[in-house]
């Protein structure tokens, strides 16, 4: 059976931005000119869909066959120019509720109510942490005495507790000699 030749009216039927540049090829004695057809649209579209589908699959399962890295712990230096605030936290000072003028006139509290009160110091120098540690019974003590005279007024209004935490500072200040209080920070107020 013998092959079929395009001919030339086949040729100048395909549009000529679609023709393909000719190859000569050697077939034994005398030398051939082929024309390559161009491919469709539609040929293109599959050929470049199966590639990506080909490489999603690829992705997929490198991804599922991979074993999880160990996380190394990431160390974290804190950076030079932030300075760490030293602070003490006291435990927290329970006031009874039950006695003084100024208590009964701000809610007229029952008997047997106790003020719960955490404070926190911001310290000068972490040192000073040590010397609140070996005074801490006289500290308290000073504390709690101020902290009875006042009523539950003081800690209701802001200008009031202000001025009641530079008592307190102040008080502790008195007893400290290697470093100072800088600012005092009530952290609870709970009535029980």
């Amino acid at each position: 059976m013998a092959k079929k030749r395009k001919t030339e009216l086949d040729i100048d039927l395909i549009p000529a931005g679609d023709k393909k540049e000719e190859v000569k090829t050697e077939e034994g004695e005398g030398e051939k000119e082929k024309i390559k057809t161009p491919l469709s649209k539609k040929k293109i579209i599959i050929l470049i869909s199966s590639a990506v589908a080909v490489i999603l699959i690829i992705a997929i399962i490198i991804f599922f066959t991979r074993k999880p890295k160990k996380e190394e712990p990431v160390k974290k230096t804190p950076p030079a120019a932030v300075e760490i605030i030293p602070l003490y936290s006291f435990e927290p000072f329970f006031v009874p509720l039950s006695g003084g003028e100024p208590l009964r006139q701000a809610h007229d509290v029952s008997e047997g109510k106790f003020l719960k009160i955490s404070v926190a110091v911001e310290l000068s120098d972490k040192d000073v942490t040590k010397e609140i540690e070996r005074n801490i019974v006289l500290l308290r003590e000073n504390i709690f005495f101020i902290l009875k005279t006042k009523g539950l007024k003081n800690f209701q209004d802001k200008n009031e507790r202000e001025k009641l935490a530079k008592d307190i500072t102040t008080t502790i200040n008195m007893a400290l000699q290697a470093g100072t209080v800088i600012r005092l920070y009530f952290t609870e107020f709970l009535v029980q």
